[in-house]
């Protein structure tokens, strides 16, 4: 971009001369986007039915009838007529005609001041390209214009170039690319301060782009989402046909996740509004997702009529795309009532449709996209030597005078003791860090020793009773007696598992990495069917709210999560133990609650249950890592945890998490894995 902004400077230098002569000034850019406005505007009534009687039309307002005063040059007024006539044209469905003279006068606006007109130009030959099926022609020049706008700071205006961008990638099937485009498209859009109704209705078809494009990559949360962000704006500014066809690529997701009767339901919104606005390919394709529906519940005959009456109004639009979708799905319902001759024609025509319309146009679009990328580096190492070779020749202008040589010396100096100055403050802080590291490692040594000399007494002592209790076997010859012993002998490994696992989790602490989504009721869901299969005389109680999503290591999430469900389970009121757990979100985090009706903690150890090897009651059956381990996992997710106890009546932990701002894939990461408790 800075490449960009040099090279614009270049050029409005040593084109001002020229500029000035031709003209007594340079038109504000504010004035250049009137006058298009109003152009645009005096053409719509031009309605005939060949094109020379729509040239005629879109001359009989000249440039000079412009409401306010304006003196272009020769060139800018004849660039000005040129588009007029084109875009005329182009509302007349002449678009032949019309990209002759954008062609035409297309070389005329290569200078600075140009630019404008040069983008605008751009603009309306991709609008023609587009309605012709020219797919990669069409995303040229909307790659032109939007980067041309970017550098004019019409942010609005490139934000639509980059919706068409990413349309037109998305009906050749380049999924990904169709993605990137649709969220700069919004990333732009967010970036103005006023935003209008056809600003939020390309919002809205951002939206929908990206949702289907998600939907396609098999990223059917994330598609939810994105719907979701679009469709309160279409009630919002009460555009029907956009709340339906939202509703309708919503139904998609509901049939994809099972919900029938909810795609059912969108599926006939969508049609309804469709066909109330004479949207008849938009219409065909929700009547060919009904027709799905019904094929999933077995309805053959059923979902026959919708398709037959999807394709009666489909086939009046030319619209491949929809087709596709419609052959595909038509081929499914023949296989399945046997039908496999016309199955077998069907997905021939699908292939054929498909390769005609995707294939040759997405590579097309992908090797455009890399041209186009390679063009622009290639324009920013231009800009780059210029500016090398500039500060080159000053370099030698400056050394051929002694105030040049004075001059520069200072600023070396000042340079060096700058240079001097951050090396020393880089060189503290770089110490510091040093300091802190050594003081981290030094108490996790400290830590580690403790853990190593405890794991030996606590690791001994069951085997000792192992031992014992084996050679206690050996000497019975009751068989009563012999399963008692073995039973001991089994609840003794299993404790002494548990206590291995509690230092293992101390071990793998501090190298844990990695980041996913996680969906915490999904994810405690299922912690407590687990816990129940293992506690099933505790009553478990949830009250979680949905969508509630944190970034976390699913590992962590474990030691903190398990530790605390175990503690709750073992401690538990031994006549109606409950367990109580429940979520609420707040703006920036979460807050998850255990409550139980157990044995409680007294207060006066409530300050130290977090320390290492604590235990307060005859029930402490482990290591007395489990609390401590909560707390460090919590502290590497910038988490905390408060408890509060009240002796026999139950205990409440309440435990802290940052709320994921943004998801862009939502895969699940909830197994949890407690087998080894």
């Amino acid at each position: 971009m800075q490449g960009y902004r040099f090279a614009g400077i270049v050029f409005l230098l040593t084109c001002m001369v020229s500029a000035c002569e031709d003209n007594g000034y340079i038109i504000p850019l504010h004035q250049k986007i009137k006058v298009f406005a109003w152009m645009d505007e005096s053409t719509r009534k031009c309605r005939y039915s060949t094109p020379d009687s729509v040239v005629t039309c879109a001359f009989i307002d000249d440039i000079a009838s412009f409401p306010s005063p304006i003196n272009p040059s020769e060139k800018t007024k004849k660039i000005w007529l040129y588009y007029k006539k084109a875009h005329a044209l182009s509302e007349n469905d002449f678009g032949e005609e019309a990209i002759k003279i954008i062609n035409e006068i297309l070389p005329e606006t290569e200078d600075y001041n140009f630019l404008y007109e040069r983008a605008i130009l751009l603009s309306l030959r991709s609008f023609i390209h587009t309605n012709h099926f020219n797919a990669q022609l069409a995303a040229y020049d909307a790659y032109q214009a939007a980067d041309i706008l970017m550098e004019l700071g019409i942010t609005k205006e490139a934000a639509s170039k980059h919706l068409s961008i990413a349309n037109l990638q998305f009906n050749t099937g380049n999924f990904e690319i169709a993605l990137e485009n649709a969220k700069r498209t919004v990333a732009l859009y967010k970036r103005s301060q006023e935003l209008g109704r056809e600003d939020t209705l390309r919002i809205i078809n951002a939206y929908n782009t990206m949702g289907m494009s998600y939907v396609h990559l098999n990223h059917i949360d994330s598609a939810a989402l994105s719907y979701g962000a679009g469709l309160p704006l279409t009630k919002m500014i009460k555009s029907d046909i956009w709340e339906g066809l939202v509703l309708g690529n919503i139904a998609r997701v509901d049939f994809i996740r099972g919900n029938l009767d909810a795609a059912i339901s969108k599926y006939t919104q969508e049609a309804n509004v469709c066909l109330k606005y004479k949207e008849n390919a938009a219409a065909g394709k929700a009547l060919t997702g009904l027709a799905e529906v019904y094929v999933k519940q077995k309805q053959y005959e059923l979902a026959k009529q919708y398709y037959d009456s999807a394709w009666h109004l489909m086939r009046v639009e030319r619209r491949p795309s929809i087709w596709l979708d419609y052959f595909k799905s038509l081929h499914s319902w023949f296989e399945l009532t046997h039908q496999f001759d016309s199955a077998h024609l069907t997905f021939e025509r699908y292939i054929a449709l498909r390769d005609s319309v995707q294939s040759p146009q997405s590579q097309q679009l992908l090797r455009l996209q890399k041209q186009l990328q390679f063009e622009k580096q290639l324009a920013l190492l231009r800009a780059e030597n210029q500016l090398r070779s500039s500060e080159l020749n000053t370099s030698r202008i400056l050394i051929a005078s002694i105030l040049a040589v004075l001059i520069l010396f200072s600023i070396l100096l000042y340079t060096i003791r700058r240079s001097y100055r951050k090396t020393s403050a880089l060189n503290a802080e770089l110490e510091n860090k040093v300091k802190a590291r050594t003081a981290e490692l030094v108490k996790l040594n400290s830590e580690l020793d403790t853990y190593l000399y405890r794991a030996s007494h606590d690791v001994r002592r069951p085997i000792l009773s192992i031992i014992g209790l084996g050679q206690l076997a050996g000497l019975t010859h009751d068989e009563n007696e012999r399963r008692s012993i073995q039973q001991k002998i089994d609840d003794t490994a299993r404790d002494m598992d548990k206590m291995l696992s509690k230092i293992h989790m101390a071990y793998e602490l501090d190298k844990l990495e990695g980041i996913q989504s996680v969906n915490m009721k999904n994810y405690i869901l299922s912690l407590m069917e687990q816990f129940k299969g293992l506690y099933p005389e505790i009553a478990f109680h949830a009250g979680l709210d949905d969508n509630i999503i944190v970034n976390s290591n699913i590992r962590l999430l474990d030691i903190i999560f398990i530790n605390i469900f175990e503690n709750a389970c073992i401690f538990n009121n031994q006549i109606d133990p409950e367990i109580t757990i429940r979520s609420t979100r707040a703006s920036g985090y979460i807050e998850i609650c255990f409550k139980d009706n157990g044995i409680g903690i007294e207060q006066k150890y409530l300050k130290t249950i977090f320390n290492p090897y604590t235990r307060y009651s005859d029930r402490s059956i482990g290591s007395g890592l489990g609390l401590h381990l909560v707390q460090k996992a919590l502290s590497k997710l910038n988490g905390h945890i408060v408890v509060e106890s009240t002796i026999y009546l139950g205990t409440e932990f309440r435990i802290t998490l940052p709320a994921c701002k943004e998801t862009t894939s939502m895969e699940p990461a909830w197994d949890s894995r407690i087998k080894s408790f």
